[in-house]
């Protein structure tokens, strides 16, 4: 898995509103870290791994959530 491309997925889905794929790419990214997978660099800004892995699961956390509401906050 390429969590990178995953992210940017995730982040595209977004965007169009595919709250199902949104949904799919956050729960691959998700298990990917809860297995001990690096996270990707989620912002331009380099973080410690610690930092972008907390940042990721939010940001998963909340596209699942908006996935089961079917709306995304903007």
């Amino acid at each position: 898995m390429d969590p990178q491309t995953t992210w940017e997925e995730m982040l595209d889905a977004v965007s169009d509103g595919d709250f199902e794929a949104a949904s799919e790419a956050a729960e691959a990214l998700l298990n990917w870290l809860r297995r001990g997978g690096f996270p990707p660099q989620p912002l331009t800004r380099v973080l410690t791994d610690e930092w972008d892995h907390m940042i990721c699961q939010f940001v998963c956390g909340r596209v699942l959530a908006a996935n089961s509401k079917q709306e995304i906050d903007q």
